[in-house]
């Protein structure tokens, strides 16, 4: 119970501040001697902190899906489409939400593993760190934006559904990486961390569902899988809401000190180790 209660505390936090949790699992895996969790688990635990997007955004996740459904049905209607997306906030942010997925999803799938084995070792790892830092710091010259989703266009959410994509290497920030990029498309602030968190949940359902076939009996009971995927979503949460704040105080660039000096500390440690 303690052991799932730790991983789901580390998943709330580091699945959404711009540290990489990826990044950070392997450094405690390779200093601390934690074990990845199993397929199962992981999971159970990214389920939790979806959870937590979800509660969050509830409104407009309910307008997205609404309004998803609504397209659906009127697929055939092109002009009436067409007339829509300019009228209806949540259908455009519906189909840019699409559009952002696929390049999501096309580059998670066919170069995960690629990815995973060029950023797999320490020195990797510590690398990508930097290169999250450097994105983040960056984002102290970005003014805000009055740019809104109404104003986004279909190369906005392709641009940062390929950094999302991107993201699959470790140490590679998803969410610091995402809204750096909308931010540098020049998207009001508030705008930029919705879209990313939105973009985040299918991109989680998708990797989640891929994973369930790497899935076995866990060694865990059903109380402890329930209690990390609880603490996941209670400390998501907070952390998202913590997170909008910085983002819209003007001050995301502040994890980027963090990630450098994490990213130096494990390039030199790697060298010194070889």
């Amino acid at each position: 119970m303690f052991k799932a209660v730790i991983l789901g505390i580390i998943q709330g936090i580091t699945d959404f501040l711009p540290v990489s949790s990826s990044a950070h699992l392997l450094i405690l895996q390779h200093f601390l001697g934690i074990a990845e969790p199993d397929a199962l688990v992981d999971v159970c635990l990214h389920l939790g902190t979806l959870t937590a997007v979800v509660a969050f955004y509830r409104r407009q996740v309910a307008g997205v899906v609404t309004e998803f459904w609504w397209m659906l049905w009127n697929v055939r209607q092109r002009e009436e489409l067409a007339a829509a997306l300019n009228g209806r906030p949540a259908l455009r942010a519906a189909i840019l939400l699409i559009v952002g997925t696929i390049p999501t999803g096309i580059i998670g799938v066919t170069l995960k593993y690629q990815f995973e084995a060029l950023f797999s070792s320490l020195l990797g790892v510590g690398l990508a760190l930097i290169i999250t830092g450097l994105i983040l710091l960056g984002t102290c010259r970005v003014s805000d934006s009055s740019r809104r989703m109404h104003r986004m266009g279909i190369l906005d959410a392709v641009i940062i559904g390929m950094i999302q994509g991107f993201a699959v290497m470790p140490g590679i920030s998803r969410s610091g990486s995402t809204i750096a990029a909308a931010l540098y498309l020049g998207l009001n602030r508030r705008v930029a961390a919705t879209f990313s968190f939105l973009l985040c949940i299918p991109s989680i359902l998708g990797a989640s569902i891929l994973k369930l076939h790497e899935s076995h009996l866990t060694t865990l009971s059903l109380g402890p899988i329930l209690a990390g995927t609880l603490v996941a979503a209670l400390v998501g949460y907070q952390t998202i809401k913590l997170l909008v704040k910085i983002i819209d105080q003007g001050r995301f660039w502040l994890f980027a000190p963090y990630c450098v000096l994490m990213g130096l500390g494990v390039v030199v440690y790697a060298l010194m180790s070889r």
